[in-house]
């Protein structure tokens, strides 16, 4: 127990300092579906939408957090569809749920990490407050065409008078960076 939380705190550590790159880098889970996204398939999910189904992984970290507390016994190792993929056991619900994630990880960059995952969640939360950030360092290059935006495959970027970023949703993948025709963004970044 002690050794889980220690390393709960490193995590939660490099979340607040560098962004969400355990989500963008390191997830094995996050791995497979960025292996099937094809941007050439992309479906840009409507941004009412997107926002709505961002809410759901609260749910399930809700979930896993009172249900062991209420009922005495942990749930998420029961409904983690990539268990099917990674232990070759779960329920029907389970492989179907997994054949839908794993379809649609073709068209939407990262369903499951935006849209489910509880452990994502969380990590969003410290993200949000901690001090990884999208700067403009030439913001007399800005062509302001909202490539950066367009090219940000998580939908977590606006380009207003300066890059506005929702840290809570931001995989640290650093696409708009290097997107940037003009290289006027700069990320703070461990690497």
């Amino acid at each position: 127990m002690g050794v889980s939380l220690f390393r709960l705190g490193i995590l939660f550590a490099v979340v607040y300092f560098f962004g969400n790159i355990f989500c963008g880098w390191v997830c094995h889970k996050g791995a497979v579906q960025e292996f099937l996204y094809r941007e050439s398939f992309a479906i840009r999910v409507p941004k009412t939408l997107d926002n709505i189904l961002k809410k759901a992984r609260y749910f399930f970290l809700f979930l896993i957090i009172f249900y062991p507390i209420i009922k005495g016994h942990r749930i998420f190792n029961k409904m983690d569809p990539f268990k099917v993929l990674f232990n070759l056991e779960g329920t029907t619900v389970l492989v179907i749920f997994l054949g839908i994630l794993l379809f649609s990880s073709i068209f939407i960059y990262r369903p499951f990490c935006r849209y489910v995952c509880p452990l994502g969640a969380l990590l969003g939360i410290i993200s949000k407050i901690g001090l990884f950030d999208i700067k403009l360092k030439k913001p007399e290059k800005c062509i302001h065409k909202n490539i950066c935006e367009r090219k940000c495959p998580a939908q977590t970027l606006t380009m207003k008078e300066a890059p506005v970023i929702n840290k809570e949703y931001c995989f640290s993948c650093l696409e708009c960076e290097r997107r940037c025709p003009m290289h006027c963004l700069d990320c703070d970044k461990l690497f």
